[in-house]
């Protein structure tokens, strides 16, 4: 498990997992296109999405997951 800082300043766990996948998504400039992770990362992609770790955005008609910044936490 490792702690990882949201924008908004509140912390969450994550799997190691979880934070291969962040750590990967960073790793390529902050965002990566869906069709590029496999069926398991895609997974793992919706539920960080689902806590605010990641946001879905759409890029060039294909769907993105970026890291959320501090504009994109208006949901919390």
């Amino acid at each position: 498990m490792k702690v990882f800082d949201l924008a908004s300043g509140v912390s969450t766990l994550l799997s190691n997992e979880e934070h291969m996948l962040v750590q990967k998504i960073a790793h390529n400039g902050g965002s990566m296109a869906k069709h590029e992770l496999d069926d398991r990362q895609k997974l793992v992609a919706g539920q960080l999405v689902n806590r605010t770790v990641l946001t879905r955005c759409l890029k060039k008609r294909r769907i993105c997951y970026m890291l959320c910044d501090q504009q994109n936490i208006w949901r919390i």
